[in-house]
């Protein structure tokens, strides 16, 4: 979004200084009634349980309800600019980080477009016939300017929720190929340092231990290996020892039997 950009879809809507003029007059009357229209819209949307979940508190709906207003007024001011482009952005922002989808902000747009025009409707029946007759024409292009620039309205607003969770999703996309990535690479180094321990096991060396080379969420597995080859060595040290009486044993039965075969020799 850019100032260029929206001068130009200004320009296609058929708004131009006339029509910020109409936009300008129109300011009173927003300024009056849509903290009502307002106000109703956010008790409708308390009824519904999922859409209330969206908001902390009170003071949260107030905050939401507040930023709408002054969003508006900045429209009726005939504020069509970088100002108004950061106040769309920031509102849209806000509605994505939420979770409030379009099919529900939409709502609020009929409200406030329903409300505007029913108050316009009522001001005009308010007149004396012969001023009525004369702003039916006024009326009806100020109603058709502010619908106008609803339009534009709701299509910047979409536009930064969708891009909003293009950027999230992209994002959430980057952290789900770093973590894979991630555990890949730790994978990849306990195979190899398991490798390494088992070559100098296959080399008759038992003083290997895994260390460092480890990542620290395999620490169970590398002192499980560690202590392992620890166990294995005692075993081994223990059939060593244990078989040398036997080996002194036979030695001693064969050297005796030797001797004695040899005494039987004529």
């Amino acid at each position: 979004m850019s100032a260029s950009s929206l001068k130009e879809r200004l320009k296609f809507m058929g708004i131009g200084p006339t029509e910020i003029a109409l936009l300008r007059e129109l300011k009173p009357l927003v300024e009056t009634e849509l903290p009502g229209v307002l106000e109703a819209f956010y008790e409708e949307l308390a009824r519904w349980p999922q859409m209330s979940a969206l908001f902390r508190d009170k003071r949260h709906i107030q905050h939401a309800r507040d930023a709408q207003l002054a969003h508006w007024l900045l429209i009726v001011e005939g504020r069509l600019d970088e100002s108004y482009l950061e106040s769309v952005r920031r509102i849209g922002l806000a509605h994505a980080r939420i979770g409030l989808s379009p099919q529900w902000y939409l709502g609020g747009y009929s409200h406030i477009i329903s409300g505007i025009q029913s108050a316009l409707v009522d001001k005009l029946g308010d007149a004396a016939p012969f001023t009525k007759k004369r702003n039916i024409a006024r009326t009806k292009a100020m109603l058709a300017v502010f619908q106008k620039v609803t339009l534009i309205d709701i299509d910047y607003a979409i536009a930064v929720y969708l891009e909003a969770l293009e950027e999230r999703a992209a994002s959430e996309r980057a952290q789900r190929e770093a973590e894979e990535a991630r555990v890949n690479a730790e994978q990849t180094q306990l195979v190899e340092a398991l490798g390494v321990g088992l070559g100098h096991m296959s080399q008759g060396d038992l003083t290997f231990e895994l260390r460092d080379a480890v990542p620290p969420r395999f620490a169970k597995l590398r002192d499980d290996f560690n202590a392992a080859i620890v166990r294995y060595c005692s075993g081994q040290n223990g059939l060593l020892h244990g078989a040398s009486p036997y080996r002194n044993a036979r030695s001693a039965a064969s050297s005796g039997g030797q001797r004695g075969s040899r005494g039987f020799i004529p």
